[in-house]
């Protein structure tokens, strides 16, 4: 864009300005306006470069590399410098001889202004490319000093990323031991709690068998209960019983003792029954005298011994 922007902006002026002078439409009025562009022109062509050293000429010279960023101001090309914005044929009144114009010919004027311009548009166009190229240059130089100061932040910024990834894998790695001890110890609390679980389940077995053993229990302590209260009524019965059959027994044993006494009693007196009969038997013998006596004494003595008996 800027090798063709001085370029268009010459064919502008050219048909503009010039080609009414060779027409022979040229107003001379305009002559300062045309100057005036000119002069813009020579600036725009000096200074338009980046850093490259402004082109002057005899219309434009004065403000050659003023704009340029850095290049050198054009010169003149007249003996004298030509100041920016001033009037040409004022600049050059009495100089025509130097300066190469004829002022009194427009056709003249026109041709010399014409292959003036066409001079320096080609100058201009001559020096676009190496200035264009030392700004290319530049510009390369500048993305090139860029990139590599890019470059080696990028390689600090690599080496930083390194660093923290080389500290995560390791840290990953030490995640990882952690995973795997936690994971063995999950298991082991996995193993744990299911054999706490089948514990419990017997347990709760065991207490259910446990549970069934104490109704059992109950029941049974509740019929032994039952038993021993029975037990205890026929303890109680019983010992009345036996109360009862000691009072018998102490009834029986004392009647058995006032009938052992009668019947020694009775023993005795048999005793002495039997005594007198056989006296007696004994008195039977003796002589008849003394046998009524005797026979009263039987008499008597048998009627003792009938009562002893019957008694």
């Amino acid at each position: 864009m800027k090798i063709f922007l001085p370029k268009l902006l010459l064919t502008l002026l050219f048909f503009v300005h010039v080609v009414p002078l060779i027409l022979g439409t040229y107003d001379p009025i305009l002559n300062d306006e045309f100057l005036g562009d000119l002069n813009f022109y020579g600036d725009a062509i000096g200074g338009g470069g980046d850093g490259g050293d402004g082109g002057g000429s005899c219309s434009g010279g004065g403000g050659g590399g003023g704009g340029g960023g850095g290049g050198n101001p054009g010169g003149s090309g007249c003996e004298n410098d030509i100041g920016s914005g001033m009037d040409l044929a004022g600049s050059c009144s009495g100089k025509t001889e130097k300066c190469g114009l004829n002022l009194s010919d427009p056709k003249q004027k026109a041709s010399s202004i014409a292959q003036k311009a066409a001079q320096d548009a080609k100058a201009a166009s001559d020096a676009q490319m190496p200035a264009a190229e030392a700004a290319a240059m530049q510009v390369k130089n500048e993305l090139a000093d860029k990139a590599t100061q890019s470059a080696r932040a990028a390689e600090a910024a690599l080496a930083g990323k390194q660093q923290i990834v080389e500290q995560l894998q390791v840290e990953a790695k030490e995640a990882n031991a952690v995973i795997v001890e936690v994971s063995a110890s999950l298991e082991n609390t996995q193993a744990n709690a299911n054999a706490a679980a089948t514990a419990a389940r017997e347990a709760h077995t065991q207490l259910a068998h446990l549970k069934t053993l104490a109704d059992k229990v109950s029941c049974n302590l509740a019929n032994i209960k039952k038993v021993a209260h029975g037990a205890q009524a026929q303890l109680a019965q019983r010992t009345q019983l036996l109360e009862v059959a000691k009072m018998r027994v102490a009834n029986v044993t004392k009647r058995v003792a006032d009938a052992q006494a009668d019947f020694d009693k009775t023993k005795e007196a048999a005793s002495r029954a039997v005594c007198a009969a056989m006296e007696a038997k004994q008195k039977v013998e003796q002589p008849s005298q003394s046998r009524g006596r005797r026979m009263d004494q039987k008499g008597g003595g048998g009627g003792r011994y009938k009562m002893s008996r019957y008694y």
